[in-house]
This record gives C-alpha cells, structure tokens and sequence, in this order.
C-alpha cells in the first residue's frame, strides 16, 4: 500500500512500466545516492532501485515505441513447439511456444495410467494448436514417450492414446519428437506437472514472452 500522502506515476524503466513516487514537479524523487524507488504494482509494498538516468517517463510516443518493438518480436514464429512433462502420481504439464506467447498448463489426472501421463501432455497440447500449418517440434521429459510414439518401443497398454496422437499429428506439415535436452521451458513443464498435483487444481496461463525479453 502507499502511504504517507506520496504520490505514484507511471514512468519507464529500461523500457518498462513501472510506478516511481514523485514530487511536485511531476519529477521522481530521488534519494541522496540519485536512486529512485520503484514498483512494478503500484499496490505492492515489494520495491526496487533504479537509477534516475534509468527512467523516462511514460508518454504516449514512448508507449506507441514499445508496443510497435513487441510486435515486431511477436512476428509469426516459424515452428510451434511443444514442451511436454508428468510426474509419477498424477501431474500432467506443458508449455506450448510460439508466436510471442507462452501458454502454460498443468492438469490433475489421478486415474490416468502412468504410461499414459505424459501422453496425455502430449495431446492435450496438440490439440491447443488452433493453426496447425506450420512445423511442430515436440520435446518430452521421457525417453519412453518418445519411444512409443516414434514407434521405437512397444506401447504397452498405450495404443489407443498413441495411435491418437499419431492422428493428430497428421494435420501438421512436418513434426519431430524429441527428448528433451536442458531448457527453461521443459523444466517448466516439469514445475507445472508438480504443481497441478500439489495443489490439486488445473493451471492455465498465457503469457506474453516478448514482454520477458524488455
């Protein structure tokens, strides 16, 4: 909360929005060391320092500027990739990336059978793909998963959710599964799988990855 009469105003910091108190002025207040105190929510009492020279404020041109960077970072990605994850009792997740945005999922399935689990990742999230008319690339957390669907291993008990995938994989112009090798993204599935099954609730979450990179 702000308190003691300050004011608050949206500035930009390196290129984000932010809240900095100011003066009368309409100017930051600045400290004796030429910091200035700053909020990403104007509610939240967390705060972080940053440089006056670091500021600008948030006109109208400058806003126009950002939003036009971000565009042009969020040009049509030229594959869709998928990012897949389950754990042993229960947590399904997935990151699905393309286009500038993140959608990231995490599903409760308790009666599913573990085989199963992160082939259920699989094709909850092909089937989130609105456009399927570009390449797919498709990284697991399981060497299994990907066995089974490449057709490498025997599906077990699988065939019926695997000979579905392989269906929905035919609207794609090409596609590739692969194991998933060190990446924020598939350790985030992982963290989304985990969580669902704490928590015991679904997570769905898109976010604007352009807006990260600022």
């Amino acid at each position: 909360m702000t308190g003691g009469g300050e004011r608050w105003a949206r500035w930009l910091y390196r290129g984000n929005k932010v809240w900095i108190p100011i003066d009368d002025r309409e100017q930051p207040v600045v400290d004796g060391h030429g910091v200035v105190r700053v909020r990403y929510r104007r509610d939240d009492e967390r705060e972080y320092a940053a440089r006056r020279e670091e500021l600008a404020p948030a006109t109208d041109e400058a806003l126009e500027a950002i939003a036009a960077a971000r565009a042009q970072r969020r040009r049509r990605s030229s594959v869709i990739r998928l990012f897949t994850a389950a754990t042993a009792d229960g947590g399904v997740g997935f990151v699905l990336d393309a286009d500038g945005y993140r959608r990231e999922v995490g599903l409760v399935a308790p009666d599913a059978p573990i085989g199963n689990l992160e082939l259920l990742a699989v094709r909850t999230g092909i089937g989130r793909i609105k456009a399927p008319d570009r390449p797919l690339r498709i990284q697991v957390e399981a060497a299994h998963t990907r066995g089974v669907l490449v057709g490498e291993w025997d599906a077990d008990g699988s065939d019926a959710i695997v000979d579905a995938i392989r269906r929905d994989l035919e609207r794609f112009p090409e596609h590739t599964i692969a194991k998933a090798k060190t990446d924020a993204r598939s350790a985030r599935a992982a963290a989304l799988a985990r969580e669902a099954h704490a928590t015991g609730e679904a997570i769905d979450v898109l976010i604007d990855a352009t807006a990260e990179e600022e």
